[in-house]
């Protein structure tokens, strides 16, 4: 147990929310399932058969099944949002650096962010209020350009997943609003960002590790460092994400569906699913 509050908590305690406890995620949160050596696996609140996705899966849990209103994640490349999504809830990343979490848990130290899994959006914009120590102006809807990926980097989508989708962008364009198809530009990512983060893992905690299966992707991840580091500091590929970010309000893509628990999760395979943060980069 912790010894003491993180600033995220700590904010949170002092607008009078209740702590019940703490909820699962995976091994240094470096999965998109939440499963742990603790104990069983992370049940989806809708079909315990299925994962609640991760890495904040506890969380979400807990807040679809009723065990709590809301909950405090961290979300780096879709800790939030992804489990948020597999559990029928509302997941925000706050903007990177707006929900300081002092003493909080380190890793993706570029990227992650603490914010909620709550089942309506009033919840997480109080909750990500509390956390930012700010307050957000309600505004009237306008004319907004939304940016529709049918596919987002040419992965597959469920049929009926693809449709409600469709559905929405057809709703959205009826209102007034410009919907446009396009395609995010993300080349370059996949290269960079998972080095990004091994390497971040190794820096905070190479001394922890005893399994080969962890330390060997950390040890590739330190070798690779400084070429990734030295993408990042070009600039290359922000930059044409940023410039398309400018020129849309907000984007719609498909969700992803809870799947089965993998089988093997105990003790040999922790980082079960690679990490696809590039394609989860709403909110950033």
């Amino acid at each position: 147990m912790a010894r003491s509050d993180s600033g995220a908590v700590a904010r949170l305690r002092a607008a009078g929310s209740v702590m019940p406890g703490k909820t699962h995620i995976p091994e240094f949160c470096q999965s998109a399932t939440s499963d742990n050596l603790l104990d069983r696996e992370t049940g989806n609140p809708w079909d315990p058969s299925r994962t609640p996705g991760g890495s904040s899966g506890g969380a979400a849990a807990s807040v679809g099944a009723g065990l709590a209103t809301i909950a405090l994640g961290s979300d780096g490349g879709g800790s939030i949002r992804t489990p948020s999504a597999f559990s029928g809830l509302v997941g925000f990343k706050p903007t990177t650096g707006s929900c300081a979490d002092e003493r909080g848990f380190r890793a993706m130290t570029d990227f992650v962010t603490a914010g909620p899994p709550a089942w309506t959006v009033d919840d997480a914009r109080i909750m990500t209020e509390i956390l930012a120590e700010t307050t957000f102006e309600r505004t009237t809807v306008r004319h907004r350009r939304i940016a529709f990926f049918r596919r987002p980097d040419g992965r597959p989508v469920d049929p009926a997943v693809a449709r409600t989708v469709e559905t929405v962008a057809g709703i959205l364009s009826d209102l007034g609003h410009e919907v446009v198809e396009t395609d995010i530009p993300i080349q370059g990512w996949n290269e960079i960002f998972g080095t990004l983060v091994l390497d971040d893992g190794l820096r905070e905690r190479a001394h922890l590790l005893d399994d080969p299966e962890l330390l060997t992707p950390l040890r590739a991840g330190e070798s690779a460092s400084r070429d990734a580091a030295d993408q990042r500091r070009g600039r290359r590929c922000p930059r044409a994400l940023d410039g398309f970010l400018l020129r849309m309000d907000d984007f719609l893509h498909r969700c992803r569906q809870g799947h089965r628990h993998p089988e093997r999760y105990r003790g040999r395979r922790p980082l079960l699913l690679r990490l696809r943060v590039a394609r989860r980069l709403g909110g950033r």
